[in-house]
């Protein structure tokens, strides 16, 4: 028996669009400690990226960091025409704030809760456009002040003025046309394991999206999709709101209970708009998973296409109307 699973998830790892680059990817580079980011401050070729509203980031960053909230704000499609929208669009907003191909770049955000993983979608998007050296800062800004690291509250300043060329890069990339195939293959087991990270409520099937209940057309998930919170991947520290991502043994013990998914596994997972699918690919990068992509256009994308296949049954009982 032992020997067929093997047999099964090697036929699995090697599915039709799991790219070597994928299976190459270095598990442990997707995080970096506030304590080694801190040993960075200041160093030539060295670019903080704060994903934060600018409101926020005037109030205090870390010091020479680049504001760039496009990095959560920007809604994908994964259509040819959409991602070269989106490769053009962060070639401005890079160049404009100074980053060159070349630095080593480390996004964070306010908490890793709180932007439903703004700083992991900075990453993964910097990772689409071809920036290999980039890294999510665990614990975000939340840990960085409970540890009283340095605040700066000095303007951002752009310090080169070189165009920002992306060379996409979609090993960890998954479209329409992909999920869609996964859909298909998933009847003979040779497809990828379609992982849904949203908040439980969307995955019942009652509200469409975080930014509303009707906020997209349709409600549900993918089709035999399975189901692991984003949250869970994370763990509260001994400062207050301040969460920090399990260790990758834990990481892999849970989607092993929870998902029957093992490393060598292909998986694409989805969200709403690939921010919470990042901050899980961060994750599993981290615990060693070697085949996991994000279908970044998500629920946003698959739930507006006229014909797609949606699971619509109503899971559980809807939640408690919120007060005015």
């Amino acid at each position: 028996i032992a020997r067929m699973l093997g047999i099964v998830r090697h036929a699995r790892a090697s599915a039709p669009g799991y790219p070597a680059l994928c299976r190459a990817f270095s598990s442990a580079s997707s995080l970096i400690s506030t304590a080694s980011a801190a040993a960075l401050v200041g160093q030539p070729g060295v670019r903080f990226i704060d994903v934060r509203d600018p409101r926020i980031f005037d109030a205090g960053h870390v010091a020479g960091a680049a504001n760039a909230i496009e990095f959560f704000s920007y809604l994908a499609t994964s259509t040819p025409v959409g991602v070269n929208h989106l490769a053009r669009t962060f070639e401005r907003v890079l160049t404009e704030k100074g980053v060159l191909t070349t630095d080593r770049l480390i996004t964070y955000e306010d908490s890793m809760r709180g932007m439903y993983g703004a700083s992991c979608r900075g990453w993964y998007l910097l990772r689409l456009l071809g920036h290999t050296n980039v890294q999510v800062l665990d614990g975000g800004w939340r840990k960085w002040l409970a540890e009283s690291r340095p605040v700066c509250t000095q303007p951002e300043v752009a310090v080169n003025t070189t165009p920002y060329v992306a060379r996409l890069d979609k090993a960890l990339w998954a479209d329409y046309d992909d999920v869609k195939g996964s859909l298909a293959s998933s009847q003979t087991g040779s497809g990828a394991t379609l992982l849904d990270v949203r908040d439980l409520v969307e995955w019942e099937g009652h509200s469409s999206s975080p930014y509303g209940v009707n906020f997209a057309p349709r409600m549900g998930r993918l089709v035999g999709a399975k189901h692991i919170e984003w949250y869970d991947f994370m763990e509260p520290t001994a400062h207050a709101d301040v969460h920090v991502f399990k260790q990758p043994e834990a990481i892999r013990q849970l989607l092993k209970e929870r998902a029957g998914l093992a490393t060598v596994d292909p998986i694409i997972l989805y969200c709403f708009k690939g921010a919470r699918a990042a901050n899980s690919l961060a994750a599993l990068k981290a615990a060693g998973f070697e085949n996991v992509r994000v279908y970044f256009a998500s629920w946003n994308e698959w739930s507006r296409v006229i014909g797609a296949a949606i699971d619509e049954a109503k899971v559980g009982a809807p939640p408690p109307p919120k007060d005015d």
